[in-house]
């Protein structure tokens, strides 16, 4: 048939037309099928243009699909003849006017114009350019404008044969469905408001995808473009892909903010509508290339070519005669057509994709799925899922009749309730409950929290004493022992609400006392609030923000909040004046403060706490913390024995403290009576027992009013650990950035109570630092007093104390009366009644010494209150040196020190791996006194722990990333303790 129709259209001069197989189907189609016949001579169009404006009326070959048959050349016209009286119907009317051109196009111009009806219709359903490819294209057209409106009218026909009949629907209005609910309300706004809103929604909505798992190093931009900050690693690769939901979502909100940067522009006054006009319609028809749409959804292709067949369409309209070709039409109706409909299409598309992400993301992928029982996850499930089976066996045998699944259940339900209060520290009370069931839930709790505490102690053991353990049992780890921390410090606040102040009438006054008694005779000056003029205000902040800054690395991975601290540091660098004045109305009004979040960090064998602060108050925190430190180290108000300072090194000042112990001994050792003690110790949580209430009071000598009251309030605040709230309300808080400054200060006020205030201004006054620690300059003082050498490494002290004959038996006495021996058992040393004499002599004065020892500890423990701190024997190493003690050991800021008299000092010599500080006497210069250094135990073990921790969270890391942390922790190892470390071993 296909041969036959081609011989047709050769035998007739004319090719096969698609009007010609529209309007004649069954002659020029091969299959027909469901297509009705039309009348055999009607078009699908009459209406042809002509070229004349003045003739309404003429002929057009166009509109006969048929054509004329040729006549032969000798055959002659017959002329065609009308009666002499024929007249045209209606003859005494005009024929034509100026307005029939008009009225004749809006008889065949698209609907609705060519509609008389007011009815109105909607502008999305107005076609204006379906009339334009449904006419046959010219034939000089280039063939890309062919192809496009052959394509054009390929869907046209598709869309006509898929139509469907109308049918019935129910009209629901949403707008009125949600005027009458009460959780919505209607208002009036501009359309252009309406849509930078949306934009701002959307932004934050993808910005809350991508902070919630996690991918900081990831940046979107306000035109919507997702870029990494730095090059990824192929695990933070893995991480950052995200489904085609998300990616849709942001390259329609791409598109919406171009729309809208174009509108705003135009509103501002910087384009014209014409440019307006040519910018719609180039963003419509260039949406593949403007975005990345056709990557998350390829079928949006068909949408990208249509528009550029539409383009084509538009343009060959409109450029023609003396336009001339060329970009910029404005013309964009039919495209935004286009799009509109493919919006109204994506739409459940849509609600479903954002569905499977938001229940994916907040529920997990298995939300669905039931767990086991027992898995890798769950490893320790067991003993609870025991000790649930062994009540729910107890609760049946003490109700026989209940045995239904909801009640089972409901008491299910109960105990996971009382656990989680157990474990939040909070009372659990369930009103009308029978008092056995409460009774077995309680023993079930009593039961699981031992269980869950020596689990936890045990594991914490096993991480001290070095075992291998998976990282996630360290971390679950540290958040049990978070929580009894804090069980036990809410216990602790508990106590002291209900039975304190622990403090006496007496140790108030006498601290206040000691700390005005102390000012007056230095002659130290109230440290005032900064004014409005301080000079120092400016470059006070810049070292406050520099501080703040320098907590964070280039390429550390931020959350939200350190995010927002780094936003105001660099706020502030550039508004420091409107800063300034924030921190000083701060520090002036602000009383009540956020909720500081508490967690631990892990050092293997101890852990430190850490607090997380508002970044707001944190600045006015470090800000009064650099400000109350530069004005007191003007006035010098610290003495120099509380260390560390800037003054000398921790190595150096080992140095100089063991010179000073052998000069001492070599001035007192002329002496056959005298002692040289020395005394360590370490005072545990000293600034956890301060009074609030008192520190406010004694702080009020030194320091203005307000800034005191913006301190102790600050640590007047709210702790929080998950679902564990508590307000502390006794004790300082470490964590905060002037910590520093309120523990110095109350370590300041314990040094008063063991020196006195007469010994510490005679130390500051009548000493001097060189190359050695604390040398007296007038022998007066040095004699008056048995304390010669005093210092504070942080909680430690170290106490040198020369004891004459007399002031032994006088501590000795006083010790021996205030702790009688109330055993009536004979003396100890009649069971060694087979020695000779100088065995019992040693014997003697061992015991001797071992109550001298006694004595002192005793003494320095009563000058201490007991409220600040309690002095630990275990915590405390006292060692006597003299002409008959031959060693003296001692550990200081992680050296391990062993003093050894001349005659002994070659056989530690020998010794291989040793190293020595020899020290050579001031009057003979030669060696009388060496002190062999080497690196404790606890420092030995703080490095190994830095290793373990560092290889446990390395995760993926690069081998260069763990090398360049292992020397890092390596270096710091060697530079600090390079005394001590053998050159040769």
């Amino acid at each position: 048939i296909n041969n036959n129709l081609d011989m047709v259209a050769n035998f007739s001069g004319m090719p096969v037309r698609v009007e010609y197989r529209v309007a004649f189907p069954y002659l020029y189609n091969n299959k027909v099928m469901n297509l009705p016949l039309s009348q055999k001579a009607s078009p699908l169009r009459l209406s042809t243009r002509g070229g004349s404006s003045s003739a309404p009326f003429f002929l057009n070959i166009n509109a006969y699909p048929i054509s004329r048959i040729l006549k032969k050349k000798n055959e002659k016209k017959k002329a065609l003849l009308l009666p002499t009286n024929f007249k045209n119907l209606f003859h005494e009317l005009p024929f034509y006017s100026e307005l029939l051109n008009d009225a004749l196009e809006l008889i065949v111009a698209p609907k609705p114009f060519d509609d008389r009806k007011l009815l109105s219709k909607r502008m999305l359903d107005v076609t204006i350019e379906k009339t334009w490819y449904l006419e046959h294209c010219p034939i000089n057209y280039p063939l890309k404008i062919r192809i496009s409106y052959q394509q054009l009218l390929k869907h046209y026909v598709l869309r006509e044969s898929k139509k469907k009949g109308l049918t019935s629907v129910k009209k629901v209005s949403v707008i009125k469905i949600f005027s009458e609910s009460a959780f919505f309300h209607t208002t009036k706004m501009d359309w252009l408001e309406i849509g930078i809103i949306v934009c701002q929604q959307g932004f934050t909505m993808l910005n809350l995808m991508i902070h919630k798992r996690g991918l900081n190093f990831l940046h979107l931009d306000y035109n919507f473009n997702l870029k990494p900050i730095k090059t990824l690693t192929t695990k933070e690769r893995k991480k950052s892909r995200f489904g085609n939901a998300f990616h849709l979502i942001k390259e329609i909100l791409r598109i919406t903010k171009i729309i809208v940067d174009l509108h705003i522009q135009y509103r501002l006054g910087n384009i014209d509508a014409y440019q307006l006009s040519d910018g719609i319609q180039y963003t419509f028809t260039h949406i593949g290339t403007l975005t990345g749409i056709y990557r998350y959804k390829y079928k949006v292709m068909k949408q990208i070519r249509m528009c550029k067949d539409l383009k084509h369409l538009v343009y060959y309209r409109f450029n023609a005669n003396i336009l001339g070709k060329g970009p910029g039409v404005g013309f964009w109706f039919p495209l935004w057509r286009v799009w509109m409909f493919f919006m109204r299409g994506i739409v459940p598309l849509l609600e479903l994709w954002l569905g499977n992400l938001l229940i994916r993301q907040f529920q997990g992928r298995e939300y669905n799925k039931i767990p086991k029982n027992v898995t890798k996850q769950r490893i320790e499930s067991h003993f609870d899922l025991e000790l649930k089976a062994l009540l729910l066996q107890d609760f049946l045998k003490t109700f026989p009749t209940l045995e239904s699944n909801t009640k089972i259940n409901t008491i299910l339900q109960h105990l996971s309730e009382a656990w989680r209060c157990w474990k939040a520290n909070i009372p659990w009370m369930v009103s009308k409950m029978p008092e056995p069931v409460e009774t077995l839930i309680l023993r079930y709790v009593k039961h699981k929290a031992d269980w869950w505490t020596n689990v936890t102690h045990y594991n914490r053991e096993r991480i001290k004493n070095g075992m291998t353990l998976d990282k996630t049992v360290c971390r679950k780890n540290i958040g049990r022992l978070t929580r009894l921390y804090l069980k036990a410090e809410q216990e602790r606040q508990h106590n002291y609400l209900n039975k304190g102040p622990y403090l006496s009438t007496m140790d108030v006054v006498s601290i206040y006392r000691l700390l005005s008694f102390w000012i007056k005779i230095n002659n130290f000056s109230k440290i005032k609030f900064p004014s409005y003029s301080y000079r120092f205000g400016s470059r006070i902040l810049m070292i406050s923000l520099d501080d703040l800054k320098s907590q964070y690395q280039v390429n550390a991975k931020l959350n939200m909040e350190q995010k927002e601290e780094m936003e105001l540091i660099e706020y502030s660098y550039d508004n420091s004046g409107e800063i300034l004045n924030l921190i000083k109305r701060q520090l002036l009004l602000q009383r009540s403060f956020k909720e500081i979040s508490f967690e631990f960090m892990d050092y293997l064998d101890h852990l430190v706490p850490t607090y997380t602060v508002n970044c707001l108050e944190k600045l006015v925190d470090t800000f009064i913390d650099h400000f109350l430190w530069f004005q007191l180290d003007k006035i010098n108000f610290f003495p120099y024995w509380m260390k560390p300072s800037d003054i000398e090194v921790p190595p150096f000042l080992v140095h100089k403290w063991c010179k000073g112990i052998i000069e001492y001994f070599m001035e007192f050792s002329k002496l056959d009576k005298n002692t040289l003690i020395v005394f360590r110790t370490i005072l545990k949580d000293a600034s956890a027992n301060m009074d609030l209430s008192l520190l406010n009071r004694v702080l009020k000598i030194m320091v203005d009013i307000n800034i005191v009251d913006y301190l102790t309030s600050k640590n007047n605040t709210y702790i929080t650990f998950k679902d564990m709230t508590h307000l502390n309300s006794f004790g300082l808080l470490r964590g905060l950035q002037f910590s520093t400054f309120l523990i110095s200060f109350t370590n300041l006020i314990i040094d008063f109570t063991i020196l006195g205030v007469v010994r510490a201004e005679e130390i500051i006054k009548n000493t001097q630092e060189n190359d050695s620690f604390m040398k007296f300059t007038n022998k007066s003082f040095q004699k008056a007093h048995p304390v010669k050498m005093y210092l504070r490494v942080n909680d430690e002290i170290f106490i040198t104390l020369n004891l004459t004959k007399d002031s032994r038996k006088t501590l000795i006495e006083k010790f021996l009366k205030e702790n009688t021996i109330k055993s009536k058992n004979k003396p100890i040393f009649n069971s060694f009644i087979g020695l000779d004499k100088n065995g019992k002599k040693q014997i003697n004065n061992e015991l001797n010494k071992t109550i001298i020892i006694k004595a002192v500890f005793w003494e320095i423990k009563k000058r201490i209150p007991i409220v600040f701190s309690n002095l630990d024997w275990n915590n405390t190493s006292i060692n006597l040196f003299d002409n008959k003690s031959n060693e003296l050991t001692l550990e200081m800021i992680g050296f391990s020190l062993k003093f050894i008299n001349m005659h002994s000092i070659n056989l530690y010599e020998a010794t291989p791996g040793s190293v020595f500080w020899k020290f050579p006497s001031t009057r003979s210069k030669l060696r009388s006194f060496s002190v062999k250094i080497n690196v404790n135990k606890n420092a030995t073990r703080f490095f190994e722990n830095r290793i373990r921790h560092m290889i446990m969270t390395t995760g993926t890391a690069t081998f260069t990333k763990i090398s360049n942390k292992w020397n890092a922790t390596l270096i710091g190892l060697i530079t600090f303790y390079r005394e001590a470390i053998n050159p040769i071993k």
